[in-house]
């Protein structure tokens, strides 16, 4: 139940009159988002492409800066793609951000990096709150979505304790701290 645009941006510079073209992939999550979308930090530098899908709110996860800061509302998360990240830290601004978007009406494009680990994460966590999905049927949708989602070990163990926890961040520490303990 996706849709899959694609297309190629070009990158110049003044100093280097070469011009590179990468392809251009987001995936739309359309069974409970329509307007939800996914990629890589290749998929933030279209500028066109992102306007005529009508992306208006976007979650930067790629430890880069904002490409388009006077054109579309960002927020920036500042979490490298490691197992030893804390990432439920930042779900409750994500999961507002992505909300809020959504409900003015305009689309969200979560990108990170690569488009696999953090972006997919941050989906997952907004799929499990807003449409009380459980870990493994968010994980499938976004693995539907964008086949090279590959969420890292730590934030699945984080997010699975979110779902358990009834997506309440608080708990989900309490358990990942117990399961610690008992370790």
């Amino acid at each position: 139940d996706s849709l899959l645009f694609q297309g190629t941006y070009s990158l110049s510079s003044s100093s280097d009159p070469s011009t590179l073209t990468v392809p251009l992939t987001l995936q739309l999550f359309s069974k409970h988002t329509p307007k939800l979308f996914i990629g890589s930090i290749h998929a933030a530098f279209n500028l066109e492409k992102l306007k005529e899908l009508g992306i208006t709110h976007i979650l930067n996860a790629s430890g880069l800066p904002a490409t388009f800061p006077r054109v579309f509302t960002y927020l920036s998360v500042d979490l490298r793609d490691k197992s030893h990240a804390h990432i439920l830290g930042c779900i409750p601004a994500t999961n507002i951000f992505i909300e809020s978007g959504l409900e003015e009406g305009g689309g969200v494009l979560v990108h990170c990096a690569g488009g696999r680990s953090r972006s997919a994460a941050f989906i997952m966590a907004f799929l499990m709150s807003a449409h009380r999905l459980g870990f493994d049927d968010a994980e499938r949708e976004c693995k539907e979505a964008r086949a090279v989602v590959d969420v890292n070990q730590g934030f699945q163990l984080q997010l699975q304790a979110y779902a358990t926890a009834a997506c309440d961040v608080h708990n989900a520490h309490q358990i990942l701290l117990h399961k610690a303990e008992v370790a």
